[in-house]
């Protein structure tokens, strides 16, 4: 989960007690990044399995620090180096 405090320290620490999961492997398929995963052995890892094997999607959610430009149009610039501190675990809201 993503940390809601807005300072860059909170932004930056990972909370040991909330691991879900582990990335193992990370790869670019089609300038898409494809991580391979695995649940944690911890609380939130089992849940995050246990809510798999039920069936319901999981979504994640990078989350790094990097320089950005803020352009006029409709996007920023991260202008790198980006690091990357982990991918979060997010809810997804589903829309039929």
């Amino acid at each position: 989960m993503h940390p809601l405090d807005p300072d860059i320290r909170r932004q930056m620490h990972i909370d040991q007690t909330r691991i879900s999961h582990i990335v193992t492997e990370i790869y670019l398929r089609n300038k898409v990044v494809q991580p391979i995963i695995e649940s944690a052995n911890t609380q939130a890892g089992r849940d995050f399995r246990g809510l798999i094997e039920q069936g319901s999607k999981v979504a994640f959610s990078m989350r790094g620090v990097s320089p950005l430009v803020e352009n006029k149009k409709d996007y920023i610039e991260v202008k790198g180096p980006l690091t990357i501190f982990s991918y979060d675990w997010v809810t997804s809201k589903h829309t039929n």
